[in-house]
Order: structure tokens, then C-alpha cells, then sequence
């Protein structure tokens, strides 16, 4: 929902063109919020499937179209302004287009004719989970005959966001392993349609694939075993005699195994923790850097968007020992957890602290937000409301407060605003003491000055919506 407050106003602007929105059993209610906001979208409402089946969501998006064109979008993905207008006039029969440069984030993004989307019979609706269903259409697009074409990357863009927002409405949550069972059943597919002499499997037949892949991998990640092994047989309609006494049976063996000279994530993960570890005296731990990579620290984030930073997901227990830094820093990240879970990290955050060492936590501050909504605000107040009706709020009416607010609290991924009180409180349950509120860019420890980045908001506004604390490790 947070995303499509952004993505959706955009989509609706364009001109000449029919928006349709597949709510899947939005824990959110979009299609009440879209009927509501924008009633010239079409919606259709999935009910009661607590799991999410992206390929099913395209599919009936799909059916409910008129146009001869189709242009899939997910909502965390922008389109400009002058999308449809630029892009309308280049459609040719026989093609399909992707954004260029291809990047994982805008991968699924693509515009192909509706009578070639019908012919190959639409998306694979036995994939589960996240991961290899857009690949899928591509290829059986270019066996039709379509050739891939490309338009301005420049024309679309991305909501970065964390993989666990990508696989929370999916049964498996890792979203390595959902790309590798989607990955294992495609081969399989591909293999036994072309023994066949077709090119499209019965949905019974895919399914009993896919569930005996499912299984067969599950397994083996559980059981720990670095390589994955598959048996097919195949349909040879009737078995092969031999000699008196004997038949021959064809299967087709299939195995999954690290590729050479890659490292696994788990070993590359303490591979740099180690080297960073020896080449620092007094070791600082970053979370959730961003784009903000801080000299000397250990940066580190969900989706590393630059070279030098190390993957983590701070939802889960940080893979360091106790008592291994002397400063953790976190900006803006603790906000994105419901308050269990932030309260998990702070104490992680003790626990791989030394004794003394001290925690700087940065987040929006509930009683800004709560101050919004008195009548006399003041300059800086109406500059935020401005800069926030400007950025993202196309649809807002107004830069009004109710509009900012709902903004700041729901948007984004956030899960739980902390005022004064309440921070204070989670840090001592933490273990920690000490507990002073501070400035922005400000501290008493040299080390711990200069740290949020303060640059990406103008002047004043970053510093006047945020709540900055340092606790010590008692």
C-alpha cells in the first residue's frame, strides 16, 4: 500500500491508456483506498488467499484489459510523466520491451500485445513464491516468434526497498530459495515439453513437477546438503523391450550444486567481517548505511546498493559475537520494524557492544509528526509539509497535515513511530544507560559527530523530524 500511494497517481496520468489494479488480499484493503482516490481504475479484489501468487495477480490484471497493448507494473516501480506518450508511438507487432539497461529491480517490467500474452497462455500460475515467472513469459514470447526490444530505461524507476517487504506475503520467505526451486522446475519443464514435442506442459503434469521439486529441495536445505539431486522420468508412452525378460526405463537426472569459485553467502558474510575486523583498533558498526557509507565503520544494509558494504538484514540476531564494537550507528532504520523487533535489535545491538560502548539510534520522532497537525506552524513546520506534498504526495490536494502524517506513518515500510518516552524506555529494557537525547551531527564522541546524512532533506528539515539518542553498554 505504501507503495502504490506513490506509484499508482503516476500510472493514472497517462494518457490515452486503462489502469487496472489486482488487489491479492492487501492486508492494507488497497481496493477500498483505490475505489476511493481513484475511482477511474478498474479493481479486482482477490479474497481469502493469504499467500500471494504474483502470477495469477498478472494473469487476471490481463483478462481484464481491452487495449491491444499490455504493460506490467508492480506497484514499488515509478513510470514518468510522458511514459505512455513516448512509448505508444514505438509499439511494433512481434516485440515485446523491456527497460534498458535490464537491473533486477524494474525485471519484471515489460509491454507486449495482448493477443501474443493470450497465445502463450499468460503467466505460469504453478510458480510459487518469488522469482523466475517474468523469465518464463519472456522465453515462451520468443518461442511465439516475438522478438525482445528495448525502451529508456530512464522511463520507469524503482522504490528501493528490502527483500523481506518481497517475500513477506509468500510461504517461503528466503528469497534465494524460492528462486531456486522456480529455477530447478523450469529447467525440468522446458526438458520434458521438448521431449514431448510441445511446447506446453498440462497443468497437472507442471504441478506434479513442481511439488516433487518443491519437496525434493526443502529437504536437502534442511538437511543442510550443498547439492540438490532430481530424478524425471520420462513419458516414453510404453516401455522399451529388450532381450526376453527385460524393459528399459528412461529417467533424466538433474543436479543442483554451488558453482565453482563462488564463495557461499555465510562464508563471504564472516570473510569481511574478519578483514574488517584486523584492519580496525576500534571497530564501528553502521546499520542500514544506504547510500551513506561512513569512513572506518563496518557499513552494512539489507540491499547493498554499493560496492564495500556488507549484506545483512538486522531483523534477525546480527552475526557477530558479544562484546565486539565500540560504536553501533543506526539512522532511520529502527522505525521500519513493529516494535518487538526493534526491540530485538536494540538488544542485539548491547550484546555485540563492549562494555561501554555506546549505541547512537536516529529515527522520526512521533511528537514532530503529533506537532504537525496544531493550526500556527511554524516555518520550518510549513517547509516540511511543502517538501513532503512535493516529493510524495502528487495526489494530495493540498500540503496539508492530515495528508503529511499519514505520509510519515504509513509509507516507506514503517511499522512504529518512537517519541521520547518510549525510546528511552526500549533502550533501558535493552540494558543500556546513559540514555541522552542529542543533536543531529552532534555528539560528545568525536567518533560518533557528522554521522546522519544530513544532505538528503534541506536544510533544517532532517534535523527537526528526527530523534537522535546514545545509550551505554552498562
Amino acid at each position: 500500500m505504501h507503495h502504490l500511494r506513490q506509484s499508482l497517481p503516476l500510472l493514472t496520468r497517462q494518457p490515452d491508456s486503462e489502469c487496472i489494479v489486482v488487489d491479492y488480499d492487501c492486508p492494507d484493503h488497497s481496493h477500498l483506498w483505490v475505489s476511493e482516490h481513484f475511482p477511474q481504475v478498474r479493481v479486482i479484489h482477490v479474497k481469502d488467499s493469504s499467500l500471494f501468487n504474483i502470477s495469477h495477480a498478472r494473469n487476471l490484471g490481463a483478462q481484464n484489459t481491452t487495449a491491444p497493448w499490455l504493460c506490467f507494473v508492480d506497484a514499488d516501480i515509478l513510470v514518468a510523466e510522458d511514459f505512455a506518450e513516448k512509448l505508444t508511438p514505438a509499439l511494433r507487432d512481434g516485440f515485446y520491451y523491456r527497460p534498458l539497461p535490464i537491473s533486477w529491480e524494474k525485471w519484471g517490467t515489460h509491454l507486449c500485445a495482448r493477443g501474443d500474452f493470450q497465445r502463450v497462455e499468460g503467466y505460469d500460475e504453478v510458480m510459487q513464491g518469488w522469482g523466475g515467472e517474468d523469465n518464463d513469459l519472456y522465453r515462451r514470447l520468443e518461442e511465439l516468434g516475438c522478438r525482445p526490444a528495448g525502451f529508456p530505461g530512464d522511463l520507469v524507476s524503482s522504490i528501493q526497498h528490502g527483500n523481506e517487504e518481497r517475500t513477506r506475503h509468500y510461504e517461503i520467505r528466503d528469497r534465494w530459495v524460492n528462486q531456486r526451486i522456480n529455477a530447478f522446475y523450469l529447467q525440468i519443464k522446458y526438458d520434458v515439453a521438448r521431449h514431448m514435442k510441445t511446447t506446453s506442459l498440462p497443468p497437472a503434469s507442471r504441478q506434479t513437477i513442481y511439488a516433487e521439486v518443491r519437496r525434493s529441495l526443502l529437504r536437502d536445505i534442511a538437511q543442510g546438503a550443498a547439492i540438490s539431486r532430481f530424478e524425471v522420468a520420462l513419458p516414453d508412452h510404453g516401455e522399451v523391450r529388450l532381450t526376453p525378460g527385460w524393459t528399459l526405463r528412461r529417467r533424466v537426472v538433474y543436479e543442483m550444486t554451488p558453482q565453482v569459485g563462488l564463495v557461499p553467502e555465510s562464508l563471504a558474510t564472516k570473510e569481511i567481517i574478519d578483514d574488517y575486523f584486523a584492519a580496525h583498533a576500534v571497530r564501528k558498526l553502521h546499520l542500514g548505511c544506504g547510500d551513506n557509507l561512513l569512513k572506518g565503520w563496518l557499513n552494512t544494509d539489507l540491499q547493498p546498493r554499493k560496492p564495500g558494504i556488507l549484506q545483512l538484514d538486522a531483523t534477525r540476531s546480527l552475526p557477530f559475537p558479544r562484546d565486539s564494537f565500540e560504536y553501533v550507528f543506526s539512522e532511520h532504520l529502527v522505525e521500519h520494524m513493529p516494535y518487538p523487533q526493534g526491540c530485538r535489535l536494540l538488544a542485539e545491538c548491547n550484546r555485540i557492544l563492549k562494555p561501554g560502548g555506546v549505541l547512537r539510534m536516529a529515527t522520526p520522532d512521533l511528537a514532530f509528526l503529533v506537532g504537525l497537525y496544531k493550526p500556527d506552524k511554524s516555518d520550518l513546520q510549513q517547509a516540511f509539509l511543502d517538501w513532503s506534498k512535493e516529493h510524495f504526495l502528487p495526489w494530495a490536494p493540498n500540503a496539508e497535515d492530515t495528508f503529511v502524517i499519514n505520509n510519515a506513518m504509513r509509507d516507506w515500510g514503517h511499522q512504529f513511530i518512537y517519541d521520547d518516552k518510549v525510546m528511552r524506555r526500549a533502550l533501558a529494557e535493552a540494558g543500556f544507560a546513559n540514555i541522552e537525547r542529542c543533536k543531529l551531527m552532534e555528539s560528545q564522541i568525536v567518533d560518533l559527530c557528522q554521522l546522519e546524512n544530513e544532505a538528503r532533506k534541506p536544510p533544517g528539515l532532517l534535523a527537526v523530524e528526527t530523534l537522535v539518542f546514545e545509550a551505554t553498554k552498562a
